[in-house]
């Protein structure tokens, strides 16, 4: 029957209920196994109680059927308990309970059947976990740590039984015990001659203090929810303790501790938190390197732990959602998901209020392998709180894909994975995880609009680590792609351990402190002579401490250049940053593949980690071409203050509000007014609202942008559209009166061209001539050569849109041909072959291209103007159009070298390919045939091969039915094609047409920070996905809602319709977009010419600093104007307005408002506000023939009348009161704000 609870204790003598060892009995414990301990202890006032086990053989618990069969009866050891009971209601109540060997054993399973209260402490020796009877096992992981009881764990050196790591297994399910461990004894309990003796008496006779901790030296009264000191505050190491869980969990107690914690300090430091999650609770010590670091570097050492041991491996703090992260729940960062966070919100809390001895702004989270994955978990749930991570030797870890995490993360849950009796590949078979996709967490904080929320991530790991290669590479392509700053480390050979000197590589990375100077790293080179040793590295770094290298100054942060003497790892830098400079080499594009196997299960072969998780047939896997919705980040990002930079978007709906041209068909004056600041009489601000608050657009006004153009007439030839000059006028108000204007006129030249050597290739004045169109160009020596069945060229000297092109050779008959020329030697053609009509089929096919330019070209790969099979590189035979394999675009990496091919109709997918070959990647990287697809046909690859990036007509539906009912936007109907992949600035653009060729094709484009994606318009909308909550404005309650995301190129313009089949290249830093469009009404059935005709734009760049680049075919214009004294208590104000004359027009994409900080009059003390700066982007001086007489001067626009010199700039006062200013972009700018420029 269920134990009643103890009736109120005496207060003497203390009652111990002792539990002999298994196969023995109370007496002979009593009179011989603790005989000098029983004594001590009655001296001390205790009285003992021997209990008798009644299994037979003197077992309190009978052993398993067999030693390969595990018990799961949850009453195996009813009659034990049974016993007891009677025991503890007839001699009760006890003070404590006291076992050895299996006693102890038992004594912990009592411990959670007992009631709360039975026993005040619990003095366990030689024991374990009754590890095979989990029906037992599972009520102690339940009751752990049994309302805190109070402790002690003891274990000899020499114990050949039991061994030390199960006694210490077993000391993870009490809240901080006492572990006595004897250097002398063996299995048994101690003896009076046993040094540790005395410690088991102190335990005992202390017992009744009840410290809160083993850890505590002071008393705390009651259980604080807030962390509460519990040692001297100039204690060496100082802990906190409190309690801050609710329910079942409010009588856990938690505790974490920082050395390097002084009382005062003269100014905040750096806090580091060390991630530990082994071993149940612990503290750090001053003593060793991490000591030693922080009161080198500078920063004070807080440790993390957790009492629990219920994780994979005993691992005790706890990941969020059973392990499970998918795109529906990337982040699972609730107090639901993980009972840590609420320990991590105190702590990060405590940190905040220590302002005067804590830096809250520099706060580092540090781990190694768990520990590391446990730190990425806690700094994306708090990554308002954390400055950077130190994450080596594990880094994301995705499903279906080695490398395979040690206890089978990403690929079980964690409650699988425990009931699987932790075995991964049984997991795997049984219960393989459906829903996941990643772990430890996807690293979405919406860093891209929110400064606050950007991580620094040092990601690090060994190239033959089979546990973490390969995770180290997915977690830096997710923390590029969600717009943090992320370094990867890739060490050549090391295994599964820290770098070699890591606390230098780790303040370095971070920047813990002030990096060291120019001239240390000479010194320290000298130091290492040129060699690269972690050791020598470390005599060097030794006289650097002591202050014996020149130039250095002690406690500085080794830069980049001083760790590569150390080793030689390969470094990615995706924002050209490491520790606290920032002006290193940054990498554009995804990071070169650390130098292991990783990649999906099916595309790798057999797995390739250290642990094995075999797919079960039939496995759902996860699409990793849909990364998590940008929703919640596109509010954030709406509703997050801008600083410097004033910048409007366009409204998600103007699009359809305006008309589906590129331009917006506004007729008369359109306005745009910016309410800006309200100046005092001495021109200061005194408008609530800083003056680089975002601009607020009415739901009437009209976005602008810098440009401005005129609609095309009806040609004069068949070969060219003249462009007339256009108005456009931009006005500065004060009280919505103009006091500033400026006129622009703006002219565009022709925009397209056709070749005018009819006679020579009559074929080029029908559709033969563009033969699935576009205007597909390359550098070939001196030409500049067009890509069709008809190939057309000019010489580099001629301008690609003014003069005409000429008739050089017939090319392959294949549709949309696109070229490319490799670093690696590859110069080839893709062409596009295919059938709609059953079976339908369709195929890419790569021809080398020898000879030479401009009518010598000979295309490898064709048999009577067929492609024969060698040529192909991807095809679908499987009478289908998912997916429809037609219209490729390739575009190599300049920063990489990967090659990546767009390609699609209906949905754009990208892929990988061999710059050597040409053939398509199944493993990421790819290169010399190594890595390639062994077979082209699609279905035969593998996840992750080809990734979806863009979409207007999802064939699947992907079960949604508002997807499946899409028809179109209002501008295009549900069809797209002919991509165009372009990288700027690191930055990823796909273009593409956008509707039916023959009816209402437009070209619009998305973007992304990595080639798979994921592609968002200027909205921060999905490009690849359907969003059902869109509507067409105006729209009535019928229309279907929802639309894919994409932002406006080049719509339909006076006699050009359906332009479509863009690419993009750049010339001598011009960017030119080719296309094909056809003459006449938009549609076939109205009678429009069915030519095709090649056409030519310039095209322009918008680096705007809050939305960053974005492409346009508008011309940008920049204007200053100035505001003076006579305004001032006035609130100014920009108007811009289309004033050109009838038939043209000026209208406006975007618009850049940036109001300068107030310089300083000399002799007035007023001060002036400036709209925009005046800007040249390239440095002069630093090249030959810029000097001297070449030299050109500073137009000032007035007399001097006075000057300012700083080390980086010179500012001249001029007449009329303003500052003109030049030099390098780091310092002197009138807005800190906006990004630094050479000037």
């Amino acid at each position: 029957s269920p134990l009643a609870s103890p009736s109120p204790r005496s207060s003497s003598p203390r009652r111990v209920l002792c539990l002999h060892g298994g196969g023995g009995s109370a007496v002979d414990f009593e009179r011989s196994g603790m005989a000098d301990l029983a004594e001590a202890l009655r001296a001390s006032d205790f009285e003992l109680v021997f209990a008798q086990a009644p299994e037979g053989g003197g077992l309190w618990m009978r052993d398993s059927p067999s030693k390969s069969q595990s018990t799961t009866d949850p009453d195996w050891a009813a009659s034990a308990v049974a016993s007891l009971n009677d025991l503890v209601r007839d001699r009760g109540p006890f003070y404590g309970i006291l076992g050895y060997s299996q006693g102890s054993a038992f004594a912990t399973y009592y411990l959670s059947v007992a009631p709360a209260g039975t026993f005040q402490v619990a003095m366990l020796f030689c024991g374990f976990l009754p590890l095979t009877h989990k029906g037992l096992l599972q009520s102690i992981n339940a009751k752990s740590p049994f309302n805190n009881i109070r402790a002690l764990i003891f274990m000899g050196s020499k114990d050949e039984v039991i061994t030390n790591a199960m006694t210490e297994q077993q000391a993870t399910k009490f809240a901080s015990p006492v572990v006595v461990r004897s250097s002398a004894a063996g299995h048994h309990v101690p003896v009076r001659s046993d040094s540790s003796f005395d410690q088991v008496l102190d335990f005992s006779n202390k017992a009744q203090a009840r410290h809160p901790t083993r850890f505590c030296s002071m008393e705390v009264t009651g259980r604080p929810t807030q962390p509460t000191l519990c040692t001297a505050r100039s204690a060496e190491t100082v802990v906190y303790t409190f309690w801050p869980h609710d329910g079942p969990l409010a009588t856990v107690q938690r505790i974490f501790s920082l050395i390097n914690f002084p009382v005062t300090a003269s100014s905040p430091q750096p806090v580091m938190i060390n991630v530990q999650g082994y071993g149940g609770d612990s503290i750090s010590r001053l003593q060793g390197l991490d000591g030693e670091a922080a009161q080198y570097y500078g920063f004070s050492y807080l440790q993390i732990s957790s009492p629990f041991t219920d994780g994979a491996g005993n691992y005790s703090l706890q990941f969020g959602n059973d392990g499970i992260v998918n795109d529906a729940n990337p982040t699972p960062c609730s107090e639901k998901d993980s009972r840590d966070i609420v320990y991590l919100r105190a702590v990060f809390d405590f940190i905040a209020k220590q302002s005067g001895v804590l830096d809250a702004s520099k706060v580092f989270i540090r781990g190694f392998s768990q520990n590391a994955a446990f730190a990425l978990y806690a700094s994306v749930c708090f990554a308002d709180r954390v400055a950077g991570i130190w994450q080596s030797g594990a880094g994301m870890y995705k499903t279906a894909h080695t490398p395979i995490a040690p206890h089978g993360q990403a690929q079980c849950a964690l409650s699988d994975f425990l009931a699987a009796g932790e075995q991964v590949s049984s997991c795997c078979r049984s219960n393989f995880c459906k829903t996941c996709k990643y772990w430890p967490i996807y690293p979405r904080t919406c860093a891209a609009s929110n400064a606050s929320r950007k991580l620094v991530d040092c990601i690090v790991a060994y190239a033959d680590d089979l546990t973490a290669c390969g995770s180290d590479f997915y977690a830096y392509e997710a923390m590029v792609r969600e717009g943090h700053d992320a370094r990867l480390l890739s060490f050549p050979a090391g295994s599964h351990r820290e770098p070699a000197n890591d606390w230098s590589w780790v303040a370095g990375c971070l920047g813990l402190s002030a990096a060291c100077s120019g001239t240390c790293e000479r010194t320290f080179a000298s130091c290492m002579g040129g060699a690269v040793g972690s050791q020598l590295f470390q005599a060097c770094e030794a006289q650097l401490k002591l202050g014996s290298l020149a130039g250095c100054e002690p406690g500085c942060s080794p830069t980049l250049t001083m760790l590569m003497h150390s080793e030689r790892p390969v470094v990615t830098l995706s924002e050209g940053r490491f520790g606290r400079r920032s002006d290193l080499t940054k990498t554009w594009g995804p990071a070169p593949p650390p130098n292991c196997q990783f990649g999906p299960m099916g595309a790798t072969g057999s797995p390739s980690s250290r642990t094995v998780c075999e797919l079960p047939a039939g496995a759902v896997l996860p699409d990793f071409s849909v990364f998590p919705s940008s929703n919640e980040c596109t509010a954030i990002r709406n509703s997050t203050a801008s600083v410097g930079m004033m910048y409007s978007k366009l409204p998600a709906d103007t699009l359809y509000r305006f008309g589906c041209a590129t331009h917006f068909q506004n007729t008369g004056i359109v306005n745009l007014s910016y309410h800006g600041p309200v100046l005092d009489a001495n021109m200061n601000d005194t408008s609530e609202e800083n003056v680089t608050a975002v601009m607020a657009l009415s739901s009437d006004s009209v976005p602008l942008a810098g440009a401005s153009k005129k609609e095309g007439e009806p040609d004069a030839s068949p070969d060219a559209i003249v462009s007339l000059t256009t108005l456009a006028t931009v006005a500065l108000t004060a009280d919505g009166i103009v006091i500033a204007s400026a006129e622009l006129g703006v002219s565009t030249p022709p925009a397209m061209h056709t070749t005018t050597s009819a006679a020579a290739a009559p074929q080029c004045s029908r559709s033969g001539c563009l033969r699935g169109g576009g205007a597909k160009c390359w550098i070939d020596g001196e030409y500049r050569m067009h890509m069709s069945s008809s190939i057309l060229f000019q010489t580099r000297s001629a301008d690609p849109i003014l003069d005409p092109w000429d008739y050089a050779q017939p090319g392959p008959e294949a549709k949309s041909l696109t070229p490319i020329q490799t670093k690696e030697g590859l110069k080839a053609i893709v062409g596009t072959w295919s059938s709609d009509q059953s079976p339908k089929w369709s195929k890419l096919t790569l021809h080398r291209v020898t000879g030479t330019p401009p009518a010598q070209y000979v295309f490898d790969g064709l048999s009577n103007g067929q492609p024969t099979s060698s040529a192909i590189i991807l095809q679908n035979s499987a009478d289908s159009k998912q997916p429809w394999i037609i219209d490729a675009s390739l575009f190599q990496d300049p920063g990489t070298s990967r090659l990546w091919m767009a390609w699609g109709g209906h949905e754009i997918w990208i892929s990988e390919l061999d710059p050597f070959t040409g053939k398509v990647c199944c493993t990421p990287g790819c290169r010399n045939d190594v890595g390639t697809c062994a077979s082209t046909e699609f279905s035969s690859h593998g996840s992750g091969v080809h990734t979806k990036i863009l979409s207007f007509d999802d064939l699947s539906s992907a079960g949604s039915s508002a997807a499946a009912a899409f028809r179109g936007d209002g501008c295009s109907q549900r069809y797209m094609e002919g991509p165009a992949l372009y990288m700027y600035l690191g930055h990823w653009f796909a273009f593409a047409s956008w509707g039916s060729e023959s009816e209402d094709s437009t070209i619009r484009v998305c973007r992304s920070s990595d080639p798979r994606g994921p592609y968002v318009d200027k909205e921060g909308r999905s490009c690849s996905h359907f969003d059902s909550e869109f509507k067409l404005p105006g729209a009535g309650s019928a229309t279907p809602r929802g639309t894919y995301g994409s932002s406006m190129v080049l719509g339909p313009e006076g006699e050009q319709s359906v332009p479509g089949h863009p690419h993009v290249w750049e010339e001598d830093s011009i960017h030119y977009m080719g296309y094909s469009f056809r003459k006449g009404p938009p549609t076939l059935q109205n009678g429009s010419d069915s030519t095709k005709y090649m056409a030519i734009r310039r095209l322009h760049w918008i680096n705007d600093a809050q939305m960053g680049p974005w492409p346009t075919i508008w011309q940008p214009i920049e204007v200053i104007l100035e505001a003076g004294g006579e305004h001032a208590g006035k609130q100014l104000g920009v108007a811009l307005s289309s004033t050109g004359a009838a038939g043209s027009i000026a209208a406006f994409d975007l618009v850049s408002v940036a109001v300068e900080e107030s310089v300083e009059r000399v002799g007035t003390g007023g001060r002036e506000v400036h709209l925009t700066g005046s800007t040249q982007d390239a440095m002069v001086g630093d090249l030959p023939g810029e000097m001297g007489d070449a030299l050109a001067p500073v137009q000032l626009g007035g007399s001097a009348r006075s000057l300012e010199a700083g080390p980086w700039h010179t500012c001249a006062q001029v007449d009329g009161g303003h500052a003109e200013c030049w030099g390098r972009g780091v310092s002197g700018v009138y807005d800190s704000a906006i990004p630094p420029r050479e000037t």
